[in-house]
């Protein structure tokens, strides 16, 4: 899955060339996860993972496809229209002999450098609810780490909860096109501090998101 810590984006997982075919990677109808998550460093439950879902979540889908979504909270303060909006896009393969996903960030509006980059992760853990990564950069340092398991803790360590409201239910609430708020605007809502969480209007939104 695709977005890492802080402002620069699951900063995501990318491949200069197509990833599709890739030598060792499973077929897309192999991928062994998908629905809606939110991603952070830490144990995201209850509360708290409903108010980051609602305010951007990530779409992995079964072909290794993911896209990542916020919502336009203007809207919702002014009619209560809950509307979400596409931020950035990619592509991963997952290789299951060794619980590696490569992934290709083919749009970040919101860290457009990222766009092309390479990033690893190996899945340290694939729950019903939550999908636990490492993630490298490097190719170098990822087979270190495969060699070696120790050095897994060393890496970026992210986990990848799911979403309490299914996405069968967010996609129906997606604006077709791409997102055009701010960088500033996107990131705040895909690394919320902790003044927007505690925000009435944003637990008036993950509410009105789980009685639909």
């Amino acid at each position: 899955m695709k977005q890492g810590l802080g402002s620069t984006g699951l900063a995501v997982l990318l491949a200069v060339v197509p990833l599709v075919g890739m030598a060792g990677s499973g077929r897309a109808e192999d991928y062994p996860y998908s629905g809606a998550y939110a991603p952070s460093d830490e144990t995201l439950t209850g509360e708290t993972l409903a108010l980051r879902c609602a305010l951007s979540f990530v779409e992995q889908r079964a072909n290794g496809d993911w896209f990542i979504y916020h919502v336009d909270l203007d809207a919702f303060r002014t009619d209560r229209t809950v509307r979400f909006y596409q931020a950035s896009n990619g592509h991963c393969d997952f290789d299951a002999a060794r619980n590696v996903e490569t992934c290709a960030t083919f749009v970040d509006i919101a860290s457009p450098a990222g766009e092309g980059e390479i990033l690893y992760d190996v899945a340290t853990s694939i729950g019903a609810d939550r999908v636990t990564t490492a993630f490298f950069d490097d190719v170098t340092e990822l087979d270190a780490a495969l060699a070696d398991p120790a050095l897994l803790t060393q890496a970026v360590q992210q986990n990848f909860d799911r979403c309490p409201v299914p996405i069968e239910t967010l996609s129906t609430l997606i604006a077709p096109g791409l997102s055009t708020a701010t960088q500033d605007t996107i990131n705040s809502l895909r690394f919320p501090d902790p003044s927007l969480l505690a925000d009435p209007l944003v637990d008036l939104l993950a509410k009105r998101l789980q009685e639909m």
